[in-house]
């Protein structure tokens, strides 16, 4: 149960505080990805995401990446910049993305041990630390506290004219099928979708009016842009 709560806290940040539900100039979508060991391969991929969405609806992402075990060698962390005053490291994204930033574990160091603990720190502190668990962190936070803050940073936040209005999800099959079923065995959990909920493609999708996981590939993006424009994801 504490992993469903972490992997929720996670949806619940990238959906509330970070991603609108529509691009504009004002507010980018963020893309965000959550990479085992980032190397030049891994950037040169990155790279084409933004670049397709933005031949496609002329906007320019911001990216987002979290290095859950570092990166390939020191010549590729040297490649990346670390701001002073941010948890972020930065690399020149000029032509590609709006702005780009990855999470480390070197990244959020010197954050870590404060008091509280902002939401992207321990999200990137529990993504980095391989736990299995929360209470098995040596630095302990609340996920239910930092949920709080992310309600009261929305409130305060978001104006009435922007509010999100659907969450979609695109993750790999066996993870989505995880999640699905999780969420489909929970009473206290399928209760909280429209009586419209439906379970598709044997487990791997979910799709509701203001909820949607599919099981996919952003690889594969062509298909992956008809699927969520199929679900109802709208772009224009």
């Amino acid at each position: 149960m504490l992993c469903f709560i972490i992997d929720e806290l996670i949806d619940y940040f990238l959906l509330c505080v970070i991603l609108p539900h529509k691009p504009t100039k004002i507010k980018p979508l963020i893309l965000t990805e959550f990479q085992n060991q980032v190397n030049h391969e891994f950037m040169n991929r990155v790279i084409n995401y933004p670049l397709s969405a933005h031949r496609r609806y002329k906007i320019y992402r911001i990216t987002l990446i979290f290095a859950i075990k570092g990166f390939s060698s020191v010549e590729v962390e040297e490649e990346f910049i670390a701001a002073d005053g941010k948890l972020f490291l930065e690399i020149e994204s000029k032509f590609w993305t709006k702005e780009f930033f990855l999470v480390s574990s070197n990244s959020i160091l010197e954050y870590i041990g404060k008091s509280p603990m902002g939401p992207m720190v321990a999200m990137g502190y529990f993504l980095t630390s391989n736990a299995v668990s929360l209470t098995s962190l040596e630095y302990q936070f609340d996920p239910i506290s930092l949920l709080e803050n992310i309600k009261r940073r929305i409130k305060d936040d978001v104006d009435k004219d922007d509010k999100l209005s659907k969450y979609f999800e695109i993750d790999f099959p066996e993870i989505t099928m995880k999640k699905v079923m999780t969420i489909k065995k929970r009473k206290e959990l399928f209760s909280l979708l429209d009586e419209n909920a439906k379970v598709e493609r044997g487990g791997m999708d979910l799709k509701s009016l203001d909820y949607c996981i599919l099981g996919g590939d952003l690889r594969n993006w062509p298909d992956t842009v008809t699927r969520l424009v199929e679900a109802g994801l709208g772009l224009k």
